[in-house]
């Protein structure tokens, strides 16, 4: 396959992908009397989510289209690629991720460990980002990082719920779908930035491949995160320390 063919096939993943952030979003806005503190903590986070996408999106359309309306911005940044917003997402994950757990699992003695955590790789992230790697690449840590973090923490509260045994069904518990969401493409997400920064000055292509294969995970991942908005009402089954003690 052709460099330029298979730009076009990650560019169509990629505006696919920016749109199915809004399926999630929509049902939550639907189900929107059903959410109680931590899914609208993830609320926020699928919308942020979705605007810096849209962000990236913009920025490609018109280095495509109308490089003169970025070129002072390009040249003044020194970057090729959107790879210098990727600081933005990594900050969203840890920020709200953080936060989502923190409330679920409550301050003692998981939640306020997860949350320390989430605000020391913030602060590392954000120091590598402008000091160390820099944000002129994809880099090493922060998406690995990152990728280690949001899974750590996904199968860390499944682990939790099996422990827990509680009545209520996996398939009817809103944040079992949340945590499944987020471990598929993180999963695929640390082998892609363990080689990522590599992959993408050497082998661009199949930089691009690996590029895809996450984007189609990210694609799954809305279903399941739509699944658990439309299971929300069931929410009220789920014991939040997290709740009860910072309210």
């Amino acid at each position: 396959m052709a460099s330029a063919d298979v730009q076009a096939w990650f560019l169509l993943f990629s505006r696919v992908g920016t749109v199915t952030l809004l399926i999630p979003i929509s049902v939550a806005i639907w189900q929107r009397r059903y959410l109680n503190r931590p899914l609208t903590i993830f609320l926020y986070y699928k919308i942020l989510n979705f605007i810096f996408n849209l962000i990236g999106q913009i920025f490609i359309w018109f280095a495509l289209n109308d490089y003169k309306v970025i070129q002072p911005i390009v040249e003044y940044l020194g970057i090729n690629d959107t790879s210098f917003l990727s600081i933005t997402y990594h900050s969203i994950d840890y920020i709200f991720l953080g936060w989502f757990f923190y409330l679920l699992f409550g301050r003692k003695p998981y939640g306020i460990w997860i949350w320390r955590v989430a605000m020391l790789l913030l602060a590392s992230s954000i120091i590598n980002y402008l000091f160390i790697e820099g944000y002129k690449t994809v880099g090493f840590f922060n998406p690995i990082a990152d990728a280690v973090f949001v899974f750590g923490v996904a199968a860390f509260y499944l682990w939790h719920l099996y422990k827990s045994q509680l009545v209520l069904p996996l398939t009817r518990n809103p944040y079992f779908w949340i945590c499944f969401g987020l471990i598929l493409p993180h999963l695929i997400g640390f082998i892609l930035f363990l080689v990522g920064d590599v992959a993408q000055k050497t082998n661009f292509p199949f930089f691009v491949f690996l590029s895809i294969g996450k984007n189609c995970f990210l694609i799954i991942a809305q279903i399941f995160y739509a699944i658990a908005f439309w299971r929300a009402p069931y929410a009220r089954f789920i014991p939040l320390p997290s709740e009860e003690k910072t309210a």
